[in-house]
């Protein structure tokens, strides 16, 4: 049925005594076109309705913000991941209009619970929290509407969730014999994952993983978990890590007993069957804060009893009694011999577990920060909570946030090579109360930069989240170009300018 202003649009026409008569054929013409025209008018609105309808649901979509070790339910994915339309056009479109740079930027990947729940459940004979940085910004990504989109053709960048500390730790046993078994099984689950990825989605391959990433929070980053994968398969995908370590650059070279470059060496063999595959890519991977506690409570350096002028809290490398060489680079070992030869009043030394150290951190001034395995340690970031004074011993080493932050302004780096220059330097603020209360009062500017806190408000994930959208921008002209060689029309590339 005619709308009726339609209907009386065509009775006047057809009023005779306002116009001559139309023939017969003529006004059953004019009744046709005019009906076509209505219908297509009210098909239109009525497609431009329910698209709003699908976007605003997509965009409400009610997700689960958390995962629970102990549940069978599904990790909190929601909205629809059928990616059928594998076309190029409508992938260039969306990178071509999508210009805001608050719109929801990140496609997670919903590969089964195999990878993710089932991985959360396990329960490995030994592990540390601090490397649940992957568990909390899975959840995060997952949980946020302002950062997380569910439609891949609108996403810039594409996240990968994978647990591979757990897995790694669940198979891990024993430093000297389990090593190498853990970091093969970890590297067969990682192979299936992008192999997945690779086959079933058709955005990876757009440009062979620049534009994707995930989280590696073992010792050695990709050296720890990706050591077995085949490097073809990993492309030139991006990692969040801890590691920083710009003098171990591989595998191959963390084997070798250089003490400028020494790390720990868990019993993978010099294989030329092996690929020397990078532990650290500066021009690609991005270093975030170790994982203290989640929201740990920040400590101003002004509060409190600071009766502890330099504390050593750290094991110094003893394995039944032998040193061991490869630990805390001989950092440790040296620091121990520091302390009971030059040591001087204030100096605070014990091997105390974590429980008992953490009153100490806040009743410190300096706290001595030594590496563990690799260089990066979580001392600095615990110190930084607690209000103290960080004294790091860094080779070479990006650390998180380096590029905005000026680290000498808030804590001491000593150089391995002159660790006897430690008293000296400490001295160096502690004799100047200017210069030390100011370095206090940067750690308080700072504290929260370096804190997990599983909220997108001045926190160490709004940091990360910041550099995702920086890194999505730097790559948008590559991933434009990628779609014009792959075929996007010629309206599309006139768009683009």
């Amino acid at each position: 049925m005619l709308p009726r202003n339609i209907h009386r649009a065509i009775a006047s026409i057809y009023d005779a005594r306002r116009m001559p008569r139309l023939s017969g054929v003529f006004f059953i013409a004019l009744i046709s076109l005019v009906s076509l025209i209505s219908f297509s008018l009210w098909q239109s609105k009525c497609c431009r309705c329910l698209h709003g309808s699908r976007e605003r649901t997509h965009r409400r979509g009610s997700i689960s913000t958390s995962i629970s070790s102990s549940s069978s339910s599904r990790i909190g994915f929601d909205g629809s991941n059928d990616i059928s339309i594998s076309s190029h056009v409508a992938s260039g479109r969306a990178l071509l209009n999508s210009t805001e740079d608050d719109r929801p930027f990140i496609y997670v990947y919903d590969l089964g619970p195999a990878y993710t729940d089932k991985i959360l459940q396990l329960e490995p004979s030994w592990y540390s929290h601090q490397y649940d940085v992957e568990k909390y910004m899975t959840e995060l990504l997952i949980a946020s509407n302002a950062v997380r989109t569910v439609d891949p053709y609108k996403a810039s960048l594409f996240f990968v969730p994978f647990f591979s500390a757990r897995l790694t730790l669940y198979h891990f046993k024993d430093w000297d014999n389990n090593m190498r078994h853990a970091v093969e099984e970890a590297s067969k689950v990682w192979t299936e994952i992008l192999t997945t990825v690779r086959k079933n989605y058709p955005f990876f391959n757009r440009t062979n993983g620049r534009d994707h990433f995930s989280i590696l929070t073992l010792d050695h980053g990709r050296c720890h978990s990706l050591t077995f994968v085949d490097p073809g398969l990993v492309g030139e995908m991006f990692f969040v890590t801890y590691n920083g370590d710009k003098l171990v650059r591989s595998i191959h070279a963390s084997k070798e007993r250089n003490m400028q470059a020494i790390t720990y060496n868990y019993k993978l063999p010099v294989d030329a069957s092996l690929p020397d595959i990078p532990c650290y890519m500066p021009d690609r991977d991005i270093v975030v804060p170790v994982l203290v506690a989640k929201g740990l409570p920040l400590v101003s350096p002004f509060e409190g009893e600071r009766d502890k002028a330099v504390l050593f809290r750290f094991g110094a490398g003893q394995h039944h009694g032998v040193p061991i060489w490869h630990h805390g680079h001989q950092i440790r070992k040296e620091l121990l011999e520091l302390y009971k030869h030059a040591g001087y009043n204030g100096w605070d030394f014990a091997e105390k577990g974590e429980k008992e150290t953490d009153p100490d951190w806040q009743r410190a001034v300096f706290c001595i920060c030594p590496p563990g395995h690799s260089q990066w340690t979580s001392r600095p970031f615990k110190a930084l909570m607690s209000g103290c004074i960080p004294v790091t011993f860094f080779r070479e080493h990006d650390n998180p946030w380096g590029d905005e932050l000026e680290y000498s302004s808030f804590s001491i780096n000593v150089d391995p090579d002159n660790i006897w220059q430690l008293k000296e330097r400490i001295d160096a603020v502690k004799n100047q109360p200017e210069l030390m209360q100011r370095m206090q009062k940067n750690i308080i500017g700072v504290q929260e930069l370096f804190r997990w806190t599983g909220v997108l408000d001045r926190s160490a994930e709004s940091m990360l989240i910041r550099r995702l959208r920086k890194r999505a921008t730097e790559l948008r002209p590559f991933q434009l170009q990628m779609a014009r060689e792959r075929g996007i029309d010629e309206k599309l590339r006139m768009t683009s300018g």
